[in-house]
């Protein structure tokens, strides 16, 4: 790895629906590349009610065709996505997405056909819609996610690459894959072709859990396990860089990508009550207790006559 670029925003005050999120992201260009080809961005908006509405945006991008095509593709799918997912009223989070990246995949084949030295330049993309506790996972190519919750970690989306084709027939193993020749062809990627099959995930995150978004750069050089324990063990903004640096250390020669977001964990490791949510338990708890102290002066009468 070279010529580290810095794009760390935290954002430990950033909320949707009330919920505390921290986000960082960080990418670098690999070891003899002459410029970087990923693109990372999260949004948060400055309105509570679109907040509340179509929630925080996190994006991370692997462009493809050389000559800058697949600068030009991650940036302009990055920048389309943004656009068109915010550019809607609506509160249904998946069609919202799933336009959004379809909006993008056009505009790629449109920037393509205006210059031929740009001619097949594409990119893969995974996203995550986060509303309150709400998460959405898009993805098309074999960038990734990854959940990282109580359990340990688990990668939530599916490569669309031909090793992971070899993988799921049982040709290849995983650790075979990883260091495969073959391991960078993706089967499906932005801009390449006129309709786009794009894979959604819908889960949710609890207190202290962790999404993280990446290009193979990283996750190629680095285990599930390495990326678990760096979040587990750092803030968002010194995980990514644990392991933008543990990629830099084997020399890693494709650009790298990550993208860390968590949802606060409130002291005592239990969650605040949110503000709608607040009076609820409270009022479960006195009545619960006003029940059981009537049930016991009920008794006590029921007995006192015998005594």
């Amino acid at each position: 790895m070279a010529e580290e670029r810095d794009n760390t925003k935290a954002e430990p005050g950033a909320s949707t629906d009330s919920d505390e999120i921290e986000i960082a992201e960080r990418t670098a260009v690999g070891c003899g590349r002459p410029h970087n080809e990923d693109c990372v961005q999260h949004y948060v908006p400055a309105e509570s009610r679109v907040r509340a509405r179509k929630g925080i945006l996190c994006l991370v991008a692997d462009g493809m065709g050389g000559h800058r095509a697949g600068e030009v593709a991650s940036r302009e799918a990055v920048e389309q996505v943004v656009r068109h997912y915010y550019g809607e009223m609506s509160r249904d989070v998946a069609s919202s997405l799933s336009r959004a990246l379809r909006a993008a995949n056009a505009a790629i084949g449109e920037r393509a056909e205006e210059d031929r030295s740009r001619t097949g330049m594409g990119t893969t993309l995974v996203g995550a819609a986060i509303r309150g506790r709400q998460v959405l996972v898009a993805n098309v190519g074999d960038s990734r996610a990854y959940y990282v919750g109580k359990r340990g970690i688990a990668q939530v989306t599916e490569d669309h690459s031909w090793v992971e084709e070899q993988v799921r027939a049982g040709f290849l193993t995983p650790d075979q894959a990883r260091t495969h020749p073959q391991r960078n062809l993706v089967t499906r990627a932005l801009g390449t072709r006129p309709e786009i099959e794009i894979d959604l995930y819908e889960g949710g995150l609890g207190a202290g859990d962790c999404l993280v978004l990446c290009t193979d750069g990283l996750s190629n050089q680095v285990c599930d396990e390495e990326i678990e324990r760096a979040v587990r063990t750092h803030s968002p903004d010194e995980a990514a860089q644990v392991l933008l640096n543990l990629v830099k250390e084997r020399g890693g020669r494709d650009d790298a990508t990550v993208l860390v977001a968590r949802l606060a964990e409130e002291e005592g490791g239990h969650r605040k009550p949110t503000a709608p949510r607040a009076g609820a338990p409270v009022r479960t708890m006195l009545l619960l207790g006003a029940a059981v102290l009537l049930g016991l002066l009920a008794l006590l009468l029921y007995l006192l006559p015998g005594m």
